[in-house]
């Protein structure tokens, strides 16, 4: 059995290996861990009331001088704030079977982009770009159609992704997708 030490080393060492993986190429900056930031100041919370309602929300994130809000409902998954001061610029994104809208997406395969996010949705990609007033819809990468569906789907570099296989004697537990 294998104790809570062990287990931290374990979890510690895989954050370093992904964390290692580098490419030249990245448009994002570079992560500082705050553990080891030196902060020679006290820091100070400010807390700001948000007008929009957010049932679920689950997923945040800063595109340029916006946050974006995932909230997993019907309508208006995606809700959009002007930083600093978190008013609320635009809300979009309903579930259906209509142009533009949603029909299935993984709340897991969130990925930030240089100018947007990308969002799996059925057997799609589906790319966006924030922009002032809106979030469009730029670009959708067609999905492999397999016996089974795509779960934990994640990108490790540009082009390529890694999904869960279907776990049949002779496959490997994760599959590569470009």
């Amino acid at each position: 059995m294998i104790n809570h030490h062990t287990k931290s080393c374990i979890l510690l060492l895989f954050q370093l290996v992904i964390l290692s993986c580098d490419s030249s190429k990245s448009e994002f900056p570079e992560v500082t861990n705050l553990d080891h930031f030196p902060i020679n100041e006290n820091l100070e919370g400010i807390t700001r009331t948000v007008t929009e309602d957010m049932l679920l929300p689950t997923s945040l994130f800063v595109v340029k001088d916006k946050l974006v809000v995932f909230d997993n409902t019907k309508t208006d998954k995606f809700k959009v704030f002007k930083l600093p001061n978190l008013d609320h610029v635009y809300s979009g994104g309903d579930v259906g079977r209509g142009p533009g809208e949603f029909t299935s997406l993984d709340l897991n395969s969130f990925e930030l982009t240089a100018k947007g996010f990308e969002i799996k949705d059925v057997h799609k990609i589906r790319c966006f770009e924030v922009l002032e007033d809106t979030i469009i819809n730029v670009e959708n990468k067609p999905l492999p159609l397999l016996g089974y569906p795509l779960n934990r789907l994640r990108k490790i570099s540009d082009s390529i992704y890694f999904a869960d296989n279907a776990m049949n004697a002779d496959d490997f537990e994760h599959m590569a997708i470009n």
